[in-house]
């Protein structure tokens, strides 16, 4: 896109579809039946890395390698529904190839195209989930764990869409230009937060909003450097954690409870959350080294219903302490590689309205990480240009 109007070159719109085909590796269609679905991301995962590997700088990888690592032999060490041999290949190669292919696109293209071919990308399959949540489309009738499932996937990922589609417009305006339209970034908000309320997802109410709330703000660059570090976004997110796991007392903050109740319109005990907070420290403590395999059912098979509604509490039981320190080492590490934090706020901005929502949601899934990936991908450009590289 040239920034004046709608036109893509073709190099763009190659770019574009092949990035819809990588995403359908990574994204659930519920078309297809789970076990051929599984063939089929395998498959497309394992093209990818095949023709992209090469192409890649695996040096830069160590860490996102470290994370996978323990999530396959986790995965491949239980055998629970979600679990065993054949998940642990599907999330290796998930989550492998999302950045194989990332750093190898950027390298091949610059980071501007893969961002301009990711955001393309998320806005196809927005705009197709949208028509799929304007029709009705209920294609799950039994309506697993009472959600009701869309083309592509539930109401989440419909949210999650819609504040991935948000961010990367705004980051993709501001490396090109270092400013975004106010109108278009009003219209995505609105539209995010429209859609969210048609699906009942206050989770991606939220997400958009704080989007919405860190770019308009009319933040410094000392505030948005401080931000940005990734010791100041752990410690944060850390202490938010800790806050609304124990002894609820951020929910005694007035301004939190008017938000949930008077705009949410949720209950305090957080639609059953308090209930699953109550006991997953036990749960953990029986797994603690390398927990119980990633997307486990663990929480559903004790109490009938749910996940750990908590991201961190999420990695802590899929993966143990070991993957949830690897976890929070790939966010360190790709985090402070970004140095022009101006020219590239929004995806700050994309963190965290993720890390907020994972505060009662497990969303710190391949939507989070395309987000890392992107970062990692940015501070290596910003590395090698200044050690004359380009």
């Amino acid at each position: 896109m040239d920034g004046k109007g709608l036109t893509i070159n073709k190099k763009e719109l190659a770019l574009t579809i092949i990035t819809i085909i990588y995403f359908l590796g990574l994204f659930r269609i519920y078309v297809i039946p789970t076990t051929i679905f599984k063939i089929l991301s395998i498959g497309i995962c394992t093209i990818f890395c095949v023709i992209y590997l090469k192409k890649s700088s695996l040096k830069k990888m160590k860490s996102i390698i470290f994370l996978t690592f323990i999530i396959f032999v986790s995965t491949c060490y239980n055998n629970n529904y979600n679990t065993g041999l054949s998940n642990g290949i599907l999330y290796l190669l998930q989550f492998l190839s999302l950045f194989i292919y990332t750093s190898a696109i950027s390298n091949k293209y610059g980071v501007d195209k893969c961002i301009d071919s990711f955001y393309y990308a998320s806005v196809v399959l927005m705009v197709i989930m949208d028509i799929s949540v304007l029709l009705g489309m209920d294609l799950d009738p039994t309506h697993y764990q009472n959600l009701v499932t869309y083309l592509l996937g539930n109401k989440f990922m419909v949210s999650y869409l819609h504040m991935q589609s948000f961010g990367l417009y705004a980051l993709k305006s501001y490396r090109k230009n270092s400013k975004c339209s106010k109108v278009k970034t009003l219209i995505f908000c609105i539209a995010g937060i429209f859609i969210c309320n048609i699906v009942d997802c206050s989770t991606g109410i939220v997400g958009n909003f704080v989007i919405f709330l860190m770019l308009i703000l009319p933040l410094g660059n000392k505030v948005k450097k401080i931000m940005s570090k990734p010791s100041f976004i752990i410690t944060v997110f850390i202490i938010m954690n800790l806050l609304l796991l124990s002894g609820q007392i951020l929910l005694q903050n007035e301004l939190v409870k008017y938000v949930i109740e008077k705009i949410l319109n949720e209950s305090l005990t957080l639609t059953g959350r308090i209930k699953i907070y109550d006991i997953v420290w036990d749960i953990i403590i029986k797994k603690p080294i390398l927990g119980y395999g990633y997307n486990s059912d663990i929480i559903t098979v004790i109490l009938g219903y749910g996940n750990a509604q908590n991201g961190i509490l999420q990695f802590l039981l899929d993966c143990g302490f070991i993957g949830t320190f690897a976890f929070f080492l790939v966010l360190y590490n790709y985090i402070k590689g970004v140095k022009n934090v101006s020219k590239n706020w929004p995806v700050f901005c994309l963190l965290y309205s993720f890390l907020t929502c994972s505060l009662v949601e497990v969303c710190l899934k391949f939507n989070f990480f395309i987000i890392i990936a992107l970062l990692m991908v940015i501070g290596t450009s910003e590395r090698e240009k200044e050690e004359g590289n380009f």
